[in-house]
């Protein structure tokens, strides 16, 4: 083989490598910077989006589901949906009170990923591609407002990466 055909050989090679990277990750940003949407009953003013029993439930893979708000005088369980996927949660906050139990319905969109909180002995075990899993944190009585319990995914590097997110007591 000639120099000059191991060079266009060796330039093809290395500009399909570039291409590639740069398709994929600019695929990934465009996953990250997905618009919120939220279903509500507008009749109550209650959110549906995060029940997953609801009929009303939004099932979106790429879409933040905010709670279920909950009455000021109640510890009724707030319901959450949270994606995840490679080094994200969408979304990456939640709220509770003191005392409350959050229903967590968790979805791996793409790979290996856990749902971890340390402090509160929480580990959703390990979740593949498109699984799904519901789980129940419930919030110590003792806390108080403005603590936050840090939860990540506990797989490899992924915590490095970005993929953790803040539980906060109102």
């Amino acid at each position: 083989m000639s120099k000059s055909s191991l060079l266009i050989v060796v330039l093809v090679i290395a500009i399909t490598g570039v291409l590639g990277f740069l398709g994929y990750t600019l695929s990934r940003e465009d996953t990250k910077d997905e618009e919120t949407e939220t279903t509500s009953d507008a009749a109550s003013g209650t959110s549906l989006a995060g029940d997953p029993d609801s009929e009303n439930f939004n099932d979106t893979p790429d879409t933040p589901i905010n709670p279920t708000p909950v009455d000021e005088d109640s510890l009724e369980v707030a319901d959450f949906a949270i994606n995840m996927g490679s080094y994200y949660f969408l979304p990456d906050e939640l709220q509770g009170r003191p005392g409350q139990t959050l229903k967590i319905k968790l979805t791996s969109q793409d790979g290996h990923h856990n749902f971890v909180i340390d402090e509160l002995d929480v580990d959703s075990g390990l979740l593949n591609s498109n699984e799904e899993a519901i789980i129940e944190v419930t919030i110590p009585a003792t806390a108080k407002v403005g603590d936050t319990f840090e939860f990540y995914c506990s797989v490899m590097n992924h915590r490095a990466l970005g993929q953790k997110g803040t539980l906060t007591v109102i």
